[in-house]
């Protein structure tokens, strides 16, 4: 839509379904429940998560007669090429599991800022936590996000890449892959990078 695409009524899918969304600016401001699914909102300009955004990705029990098996978190992946990335306070992201893997946070936008202000949950139980990859042009607050990312248990793979300007990283960066790049400017680590636990982590 040439004229930017903004999403009003609630969108619903099956277990493990798919949703794309595209425009010259995307906005979403509604639910969206995709239980164990796939969402990918891209845009010329900028991506954009109003307060009322309710993106359900989170796994589901599932009962089989008398079995109960839990589906993995599904996969969120936000794409500005032009413009920034915002998620405001109100809004939700959820990509946990029960008994399963945690899902994926994906966000790409290299010439903007991304600021993840709202509530993200990424835990899991039984499984691996959930995964939060970023490529900005610049990060609006560094030591918020990470203390978000920590709070809402994203554990497992942890990619932070700035196209710009300095990186200082400090105390509480934690995930079994931390990888973290300061492609135009110097990175700086003023504290511990934890990669710690039962399997084998790597820092890069």
């Amino acid at each position: 839509d040439a004229a930017g695409m903004t999403a009003d009524p609630a969108a619903r899918t099956d277990l493990g379904g798919e949703i794309r969304l595209k425009g010259s600016a995307v906005t979403l401001d509604t639910n969206v429940v995709l239980p164990s699914g796939r969402l990918v909102l891209a845009a010329d300009g900028d991506v954009q998560l109003g307060d009322k955004a309710r993106i359900d990705l989170a796994g589901r029990a599932l009962t089989f007669f008398d079995v109960t098996k839990y589906s993995w978190g599904g996969s969120l992946e936000l794409e500005s090429s032009a413009g920034s990335i915002v998620q405001a306070t109100g809004s939700i992201i959820d990509v946990s599991a029960r008994n399963n893997d945690a899902g994926l946070i994906k966000a790409f936008t290299p010439r903007g800022t991304a600021r993840f202000n709202g509530t993200l949950r990424g835990e899991a139980s039984g499984g691996d936590a959930g995964s939060f990859a970023l490529t900005a042009n610049s990060i609006g607050d560094f030591t918020d996000l990470n203390a978000r990312l920590n709070a809402s248990g994203f554990f497992s793979e942890r990619s932070i890449t700035t196209k710009s300007g300095d990186l200082v990283v400090g105390d509480g960066v934690r995930a079994r892959i931390v990888s973290i790049a300061a492609d135009g400017g110097n990175l700086i680590v003023n504290g511990r990078i934890d990669a710690s636990g039962e399997r084998v982590g790597t820092i890069r």
